[in-house]
């Protein structure tokens, strides 16, 4: 009898045993597989999200570099400017009614808090948010003289920032700006200057840096043709900025 019950207990040790294991397996692999299922939801989600216009710029520059690892995107290769913007406008917000708004978009890359490279339009090329952002990528890393070209070893440590400007509007004076929200353009003949949202601390100094980088000097501005006390034209740009 002794032997029997033993026996038995031992049985019943190795079913538990089994059952044990058998759970336990299965725990993992329903974990494993909600794991896998948590991935793939969480990349779907990434191609809903899309790319957002300063992630745009940014693989234009490691684009320009050839950075680009691998070099493609949604599993197409870009071998071209061209296939990096189709490929991006497939995945960011591009095609949407706000577009028709856009009157010019602003490209600029900081590095440690400075600009490294600035270049913008205030006339929209396509009426297509990542191709002009793709672009203007580009111009502000070949055509902006006013700092040194950007190298390569640079790229890890640039933020981009997009301003996408909506509005322009002739103005009197700068005190009718809020400098973290507005831009400020400065037209004197065929030379401007454009501060945009943010980079001023007050409406005085978006002013002063327009007329530095408009070229246009502080002395014999009395002569006025817009009640503004100067001959030259200001204008408020509002703007929508993406850091």
């Amino acid at each position: 009898m002794r032997i029997r019950i033993s026996i038995s207990l031992q049985v019943l040790c190795a079913v538990w045993a089994l059952v044990a294991c058998f759970v336990t397996s299965s725990q993992a692999y329903a974990l494993d597989s909600m794991k896998k299922c948590s991935d793939e939801t969480a990349k779907s989600q990434k191609g809903a999200i899309h790319y957002s216009l300063p992630e745009v710029a940014m693989y234009t520059v490691r684009y320009h570099f050839g950075l680009l690892d691998p070099p493609n995107l949604g599993g197409l290769k870009v071998d071209s400017l061209e296939d990096l913007t189709k490929q991006m406008s497939a995945l960011a917000p591009s095609k949407t009614n706000d577009n028709a708004r856009v009157k010019g978009v602003f490209v600029t890359l900081s590095k440690k808090g400075k600009t490294r490279a600035c270049w913008g339009n205030l006339q929209a090329s396509s009426q297509n948010l990542v191709r002009d952002t793709v672009y203007t990528t580009m111009d502000a890393l070949k055509k902006d003289y006013r700092h040194p070209q950007i190298k390569s070893s640079e790229v890890n440590f640039l933020k981009p920032q997009v301003t996408v400007v909506r509005k322009m509007e002739a103005i009197n004076s700068v005190a009718e700006l809020n400098p973290l929200k507005d831009g400020l353009m400065l037209r004197q003949g065929g030379r401007s200057g454009v501060v945009l949202p943010g980079e001023a601390y007050d409406s005085h100094h978006q002013l002063v840096m327009c007329k530095m980088k408009a070229g246009v000097s502080n002395k014999g501005n009395n002569k006025n043709r817009n009640n503004n006390g100067s001959n030259y034209q200001l204008y408020r740009l509002e703007a929508d900025v993406f850091k």
